[in-house]
């Protein structure tokens, strides 16, 4: 299951909708930040270990965008929206690092 998200195997919406909006950007980052708190990490050293969820799994929409044959303009919004929001994370991550 997690091969075939990597590899793009699974639809576009799927892969975006599901693996990068509902489970790379709300549940896990929640649920790690919870876990994390609760062992006594700082805000900001949780976020530099929350910050590569992401980018892991944009892996799974860029492969799957590739493979994409729909309309044209969602696998565009698509990768826009993962080079805007990895490039936003870059520069937090620069921030709290600096």
């Amino acid at each position: 299951m997690i091969k075939k998200y990597f590899l793009g195997e699974y639809s576009l919406a799927k892969t975006f909708w599901i693996g990068q909006i509902l489970i790379a950007n709300l549940l896990l980052p929640f649920l790690m930040a919870l876990i994390l708190s609760n062992l006594g990490f700082s805000l900001n050293s949780s976020k530099i270990i929350l910050y590569p969820i992401p980018f892991i799994f944009a892996i799974g929409v860029w492969n799957s965008s590739k493979m994409y044959s729909g309309k044209k303009i969602w696998k565009i919004l698509a990768l826009g929206f993962i080079v805007i929001q990895l490039s936003i994370y870059t520069y937090r991550a620069y921030l709290i690092i600096s």
